[in-house]
């Protein structure tokens, strides 16, 4: 159900001061050597690290990680874009969702008042309740955070949720949606994930005919022709097993990135060997020079040398029980 709607949107990624490079525009103000200290009600602390690795300056962090970014405890900030709220089920709560784009899926469904994949969340939640020892949670892919108040109350005081999301804009309405559920025990990170932490990598945000929202991926995934017309953000790249503390345990990995999904359990291989949580993909596809690769076959091979079971579908995606 629609609570409100605010005419101010976020700052759409296409007038993000944009320059030519390679055929395609690049938001210039993206980084890929920021290291992100503590967000508080709207307030951003960042400490910024130059190419060799030295510190422009500084800042306090809570958590200290062998990556050169940093995942935080993230408060949120107040909303800046529209703003809907579903009131029962598994997948309540109020969403932040960007300007420009109630066309894609998830948007589209909260905004008419139903929840985005459903039995996705309540297969999560079956498991996750079901576990003696519960432990935190991982989700890649945030768009606007419509995982979020779910596996937040799921993890409850004593747990943790671990948020991932490349795209600037989607980011920031994930840090939205957890200003508006109050959500405290969320650590974020503005970042992709990887097989291994350092670097970095084009995302494609948007085109000419507007945002890509969720379905913002790696340039070169996605047929060069569209690429060409790609807006670009650069973003850094880490690894779960930098970034998430060995000594937590973990009880879900939920992934939705776009054909990245083997290399991100590739970077989280001590994790799961060590907790063995269920696993849940995007059944998708990832493209890289000119060949298409579909992301389960890969994922159940790495994940059946650690004797996983077979995969088993749920709308969009696939589930891996140890």
């Amino acid at each position: 159900m629609k609570t409100r709607e605010w005419a101010v949107p976020l700052l759409a990624v296409a007038a993000v001061a944009p320059s030519v490079l390679g055929g395609r525009l690049r938001a210039d103000s993206a980084s890929a050597n920021v290291t992100s200290s503590e967000h508080r009600s709207g307030a951003s602390n960042v400490t910024l690290v130059s190419d060799d690795g030295a510190c422009a300056c500084g800042a306090d962090s809570e958590h200290e990680s062998t990556s050169h970014v940093e995942v935080v405890n993230d408060l949120g900030a107040p909303c800046d874009a529209l703003t809907y709220e579903l009131r029962f089920g598994v997948c309540k709560g109020k969403f932040c969702i960007p300007s420009g784009t109630l066309s894609k899926p998830a948007p589209k469904n909260i905004a008419a008042g139903k929840p985005w994949e459903p039995a996705t969340h309540l297969g999560i939640d079956k498991y996750y309740q079901a576990q003696e020892s519960k432990g935190d949670l991982v989700t890649a892919g945030l768009f606007f955070g419509d995982f979020l108040p779910h596996l937040s109350r799921a993890a409850g005081a004593t747990n943790r949720v671990w948020g991932f999301e490349p795209n600037r804009v989607n980011f920031e309405a994930a840090r939205g949606t957890v200003h508006m559920n109050s959500i405290d025990n969320v650590w974020m990170a503005r970042a992709g994930l990887g097989a291994a932490s350092g670097g970095s990598f084009d995302l494609c945000v948007a085109r000419a005919s507007g945002s890509l929202g969720g379905q913002s991926h790696e340039v070169g995934n996605a047929g060069e022709i569209q690429n060409a017309t790609c807006i670009v953000e650069t973003v850094p790249v880490v690894a779960i097993d930098d970034v998430v503390p060995l000594e937590r345990r973990a009880s879900v990995i939920h992934l939705d990135v776009e054909g990245h999904e083997v290399a991100c359990l590739q970077g989280a291989k001590n994790t799961i060997q060590r907790w063995r949580p269920l696993v849940i993909v995007e059944d998708g596809v990832r493209r890289t020079g000119g060949q298409s690769q579909r992301v389960v076959p890969g994922a159940q091979s790495f994940l059946a040398a650690m004797n996983y079971q077979a995969p088993v579908a749920v709308e969009n995606n696939v589930f891996f029980y140890p």
